[in-house]
């Protein structure tokens, strides 16, 4: 605690001078526990989440698995064994079942109660990101591009008996994140080595807009604002927020963040935005309406806090710390209103 405190005070001082730190005096996150890793995990990739039966799915690269935790203590319950490079993880409620891609070119459908797998697709190497459709019971992943040796990728289309029932090319090398319209038929996916979004619709299955990122490159993190038509999407270089309208991709603001994010979210609740890195914090920014926000505060993880996800049933926002060989730690934070 007395390391975490000190990294807070660093990354405060140096927030300021950057102009990245909140004008509010009370923290937006609180500490409320640490759960530190056992040795030999210590890459964290991405979280997936079943709320209802209180589990937290953390994707371990370099221990090749996917690791289970009770979401309200944080203790390990679980461990799944059987994958190469595992990247993403979604559990579905409505069909209790899990869903894992596996860097080495598989998706895999899990049942969600014995963990059992059910099917298994083979896909090019890279399969990342996922996106569901619960309308068309269509799974969306991504695949390829230059982690699988192609100048192209692929958004695949896998439906819930695990056949493989189409593909959308992306000219792109490097794709990152997919997120769902949920009211529409789109999908949005940043080309990360193009410094766009794309726009893809789910009807016609093809790419129908591109909108660029001015003077900014390696956009990874992407999530959407639908009630308010607003597309969020963060920049490594420089370390940015971008707002765009959802409508027409046009860029409605952009500021400052924390740098080397690997995750974010948006809550419509307290209409927060919150951007975790590997710089050691995650910022969080205030929706103040559809075309203005503030910074609410720079809350210090320590360096590593790339991964992260929040869980609005418990009003808790989960970063996966990668502290290497001193040791990783899953970090748990309550909203503070």
């Amino acid at each position: 605690m007395r390391q975490l405190t000190l990294w807070f005070i660093v990354i405060s001082c140096i927030c300021a001078g950057c102009g990245l730190a909140g004008a509010a005096s009370t923290a937006p996150l609180r500490l409320v526990q640490v759960i530190p890793m056992p040795s030999g995990f210590m890459h964290f990739d991405h979280f997936g989440v079943d709320a209802k039966g209180g589990r937290l799915f953390a994707t371990f690269e370099d221990h090749n698995s996917v690791e289970v935790f009770d979401l309200k203590s944080g203790k390990h319950t679980k461990s799944i064994a059987g994958f190469e490079v595992p990247h993403n993880v979604l559990y579905l409620p409505d069909r209790n079942e899990l869903v894992v891609t596996d860097g080495a070119g598989t998706f895999n459908i899990l049942r969600g109660d014995t963990l059992e797998t059910l099917h298994t697709v083979k896909l090019a190497r890279n399969a990342d990101f996922v996106a569901y459709d619960p309308r068309t019971q269509f799974f969306y992943v991504t695949n390829g591009g230059h982690a699988a040796d192609m100048t192209f990728a692929f958004v695949s289309i896998i439906d819930t008996t695990g056949k493989h029932v189409g593909d959308i090319r992306i000219e792109g090398a490097h794709i990152e994140f997919l997120t769902a319209e949920k009211a529409g038929s789109r999908l949005f996916l940043n080309v990360a080595d193009k410094h766009k979004v794309a726009v893809i619709d789910r009807n016609n299955r093809s790419v129908v807009a591109l909108w660029p990122l001015p003077d900014a490159e390696d956009n990874l993190p992407l999530t959407v604002d639908e009630p308010h038509n607003r597309l969020f999407t963060v920049s490594r270089k420089p370390a940015e927020l971008f707002v765009l309208d959802a409508r027409s991709g046009k860029v409605i603001t952009s500021l400052p963040c924390v740098g080397n994010s690997d995750d974010m979210a948006y809550d419509p609740k307290t209409q927060r935005v919150y951007v975790s890195g590997g710089d050691g914090f995650v910022s969080v920014f205030q929706q103040q309406d559809a075309d203005h926000y503030t910074v609410r505060g720079n809350v210090a993880t320590g360096p590593g806090g790339n991964t992260s996800v929040f869980v609005p049933e418990l009003n808790r926002l989960y970063v996966g710390v990668r502290r290497g060989k001193t040791g990783s730690e899953l970090q748990i934070f309550d909203v503070v209103p």
